[in-house]
């Protein structure tokens, strides 16, 4: 038994500040349940400097038939840092990691399409191939970078990106094997009317 020592009031607010601490303070209170994913805690912001110690982007998505879903990007840490490329999958009940190569100082994942949940192909720098089990690079396109890239069918993708900030569109097919650049015509120009 607790015996608090004084007068009434102070023991109404020690007792309203025990209550209040013991929600707040160990974090028990507010538990994940069991079988539930534990929520991430927020990056931190930018500092005054605006300089951020560590960001993560998606910037990908895919769902194929199987139930299962992809999504791709990259991360890094420290302003100057390598940026890394970095793939999660959904399995049903939660988003798990999944290790990706990354090829350089600057790799990241822009787009990402599965044929099927063992057959996806993710573009970006470099692009790389999931076959169920593990990410692997791919041969460099004969243009790039990519960052859209949609696959119908287990070794047949279609990919687009644009070089200089979208100064001139590109394109290339992966058959499974290698790349193939594609041929792409320029719009014509609008007329007035």
């Amino acid at each position: 038994m607790v015996r608090f020592l004084g007068s009434g009031r102070s023991c109404a607010v020690l007792a309203i500040l025990m209550i209040l601490a013991a929600g707040c303070g160990t974090g028990r209170a507010h538990a994940t349940p069991a079988g539930q994913p534990r929520a991430t805690r927020p990056h931190p912001a930018p500092s005054a400097t605006g300089i951020v110690k560590h960001a993560d982007f998606l910037t990908g998505v895919t769902c194929p038939p199987a139930g299962t879903c992809v999504a791709v990007g990259w991360y890094y840490y420290g302003a100057t840092g390598p940026s890394l490329t970095m793939a999660i999958r959904w399995n049903g009940r939660a988003w798990l990691a999944t290790p990706t190569p990354s090829r350089g100082h600057h790799s990241q994942l822009d787009g990402v399409s599965c044929a099927t949940a063992t057959s996806c192909l993710a573009v970006g720098t470099p692009a790389e191939a999931w076959t169920g089990t593990r990410w692997s690079v791919l041969p460099r396109p004969p243009v790039g970078p990519l960052s859209s890239v949609s696959c119908p069918v287990p070794g047949f993708c279609q990919a687009a990106g644009s070089l200089s900030a979208g100064a001139r569109p590109i394109a290339a097919r992966w058959n499974g094997l290698a790349w193939q650049a594609e041929r792409i015509p320029r719009p014509a120009p609008a007329r007035r009317t």
